[in-house]
């Protein structure tokens, strides 16, 4: 029994980390040492003390419907344990095939490389990038197509999301301005298109790997 009761104890606790990694200490707390402490008395028990063969037995029993009766009680409680597991694997799953499953654009081929070399015209040509409240919708207008269609193509084509092709071109935008030192850093953001400093030094560092200031000073 000690070896069972210890082998069930690690096994459910192992689960549990891994469902619920902040919960783990509390998930061992005052009833896994009750359960331990149990067991370990009750093999003491034989060890150190002389107990006839008949009330071996009756201990036994006894002591096998208590643990039984007892782990039942912390499965009851616990059950939602199992449950969070299988609906985890459940959402994972459902994460999984759609990531795999792949949106298509419904336009043809030809005419999806005409629309990408009308965006990079407009970005280009008239720089709506620098336009802060600028949306996909915008662009879906210009080019007479579906902003869901758009946005496939975005994708598709340019391997990122339409936030992420706008950003990148204010990032380049800014990468310029940060060459000209009479322009001071705070006075780029809403110059090339940002609402806040900070999602600018956001875009900026995830494309660049240094802050505007780094960036400065290391062409300086």
């Amino acid at each position: 029994y000690l070896a069972q009761a210890i082998y069930f104890i690690l096994k459910f606790q192992k689960i549990y980390i891994t469902v619920k990694k902040d919960d783990a200490k509390k998930f061992m707390s005052k009833w896994v040492l009750y359960v331990i402490a149990g067991v370990i008395v009750y093999e003491l028990s034989f060890s150190l003390l002389m107990i006839s063969t008949e009330n071996l037995r009756i201990y036994d029993s006894l002591f096998s419907i208590i643990f039984t009766i007892l782990l039942g009680i912390i499965g009851i409680k616990n059950d939602e344990i199992l449950l969070e597991m299988q609906l985890n694997e459940k959402l994972n799953k459902v994460f999984c095939e759609n990531k795999g499953r792949k949106r298509k654009s419904k336009i043809p081929l030809n005419r999806q490389h005409e629309i990408v070399e009308e965006i990079k015209r407009l970005i280009k040509e008239e720089k709506l990038f620098l336009n802060p409240g600028l949306q996909l919708k915008n662009f879906a207008r210009k080019l007479v197509i579906p902003e869901k269609e758009l946005s496939i193509i975005i994708n598709d084509r340019m391997g990122k999301n339409f936030n992420e092709f706008i950003n990148e071109h204010r990032i380049r935008e800014a990468l310029n301005l940060l060459n000209d030192e009479t322009i001071k850093i705070r006075e780029i953001p809403e110059v090339v298109g940002f609402y806040s400093r900070s999602s600018f030094n956001s875009a900026f560092k995830k494309f660049t790997g240094k802050t505007p200031s780094e960036y400065r000073n290391s062409i300086g």
